[in-house]
């Protein structure tokens, strides 16, 4: 598992150089650069010439979430996000 704001730099520094590329070195240039310019695109923007700069929505998925949802996501994955936390360090 990959904490969201650890997000390009886990792709860059640890995931694709070690789990895709079979090496621990750093990956080219360009493909960082590639890997960066794409992250700051919406991901469900579908099409490049239509995609939108990303933000974030966090607070506002939080905010309009109902007690009952808050409760089960508290009670179902907190303990999975505690244990991605303490794995990363």
């Amino acid at each position: 598992m990959v904490e969201y704001s650890s997000l390009p730099g886990a792709l860059i520094d640890d995931i694709i150089p070690k789990y895709f590329l079979g090496r621990s070195t750093p990956l080219e240039y360009d493909a960082v650069q590639n890997i960066l310019a794409v992250s700051e695109r919406y991901s469900k923007g579908h099409k490049m010439t239509n995609a939108k700069d990303w933000q974030s929505d966090n607070e506002a998925k939080e905010n309009s979430a109902s007690e009952e949802i808050k409760a089960a996501a508290t009670k179902y994955m907190l303990p999975t996000y505690i244990a991605m936390q303490s794995n990363q360090r």
